[in-house]
């Protein structure tokens, strides 16, 4: 991983996982085997899912990386660990937020946006499914089992 820029006062970034489904229809459960999965050895050194990147294309997009600010502006940039594509492996994706940010409003979102590409996030504090209402032109069909 890679401190996105020099800060000029320590926080703590808050971390948030993006899934691709399928995941158990019971939360407990769905949680557990996000958290395993993301413990498995066997998933290190695995390619990112082209739907991660795709949802880190559009984030990009709505929040800018460190590197397309100019140095004067780093402390905008709400990425607390770039680049971004290191942060996951196969179907799972960390994101870590920037703790000098008002985080609620960035991780709903980065929710409402992963939400519509028809991943699950984890939150921390609560597992978000996508509904059917969810989803947008952008979505692969057949993506919820």
């Amino acid at each position: 991983m890679v401190i996105a820029c020099q800060r000029r006062s320590p926080v703590l970034p808050y971390s948030m996982i993006v899934f691709v489904p399928p995941v158990s229809e019971d939360d407990e459960a769905a949680v557990e085997m996000i958290l395993d999965y993301d413990d498995d050895p066997k998933n290190e050194g695995l390619p990112l899912d082209r739907r991660l990147h795709a949802l880190i294309d559009e984030l990009a997009q709505i929040y800018p990386r460190s590197a397309s600010l100019p140095p004067e502006r780093c402390d905008e940039c709400i990425w607390a660990e770039e680049p971004l594509e290191l942060n996951g492996r196969g179907r799972l994706c960390h994101f870590a937020l920037s703790g000098r940010h008002d985080i609620d409003p960035l991780i709903e979102r980065i929710s409402e946006v992963a939400l519509r590409r028809g991943l699950v996030v984890f939150d921390q504090d609560r597992l978000r499914r996508p509904s059917k209402a969810d989803f947008g032109t952008d979505t692969d069909p057949g993506i919820l089992h």
